[in-house]
């Protein structure tokens, strides 16, 4: 067992996918296959729990469907009818998609979203605590099985980088 905050749980998972393709030498390929999808089986059970914490409610769903189709209705478009979108950072870095908003719709658009908001102040404010309350539960630490290898196993054609995000699966 090995102690890991939930968020390196995904972070792992991700990882593992990375290299679930590469090749070693015949005997160590097999070994490092089965080690790799022996955790990658037991890390998706683990990730599809921690993800199903996190799902929103179908009332907040609803809320997301309405606010996406008010965007789209409201911005501009391109040669195809396609809403013209931008790609932008959020406050925590991640990468966010922007609506590029018609300025004559601006203003009209700006009322819709803020009724929707109130029609759905609920869902949104209930959401809004739970993905604070996920924010914190990704810090904690558990312990979780992993399937170790051994480092004569693992392929020559990993990268360091590669190797750097699977050490915790190394046993020398």
């Amino acid at each position: 067992m090995e102690k890991m905050k939930n968020i390196e749980v995904f972070e792992l998972l991700s990882s593992l996918k990375e290299i679930e393709n590469l090749k070693g030498e015949s005997e160590s390929r097999i070994k490092f296959a089965y080690a790799i999808a022996k955790n990658i089986q037991k890390i998706e059970r683990e990730v599809k729990l921690l993800q199903k914490a996190n799902e929103p409610s179908e009332e907040f769903k609803e809320y997301q469907k309405e606010r996406q189709n008010l965007l789209s209705a409201n911005s501009e478009k391109d040669e195809k009818g396609n809403p013209i979108t931008e790609q932008v950072r959020g406050s925590n870095g991640e990468q966010l998609i922007s609506f590029k908003i018609e300025d004559e719709k601006r203003e009209q658009h700006e009322k819709e979203i803020k009724k929707l908001e109130k029609k759905y102040k609920e869902a949104v404010d209930l959401t809004t605590e739970k993905n604070k309350e996920f924010e914190k539960f990704l810090q904690e630490e558990r312990e979780i099985e992993i399937h170790k290898i051994k480092l004569e196993y693992i392929p020559s054609d990993i990268t360091a980088k590669q190797m750097n995000k699977i050490l915790i699966l190394i046993d020398d």
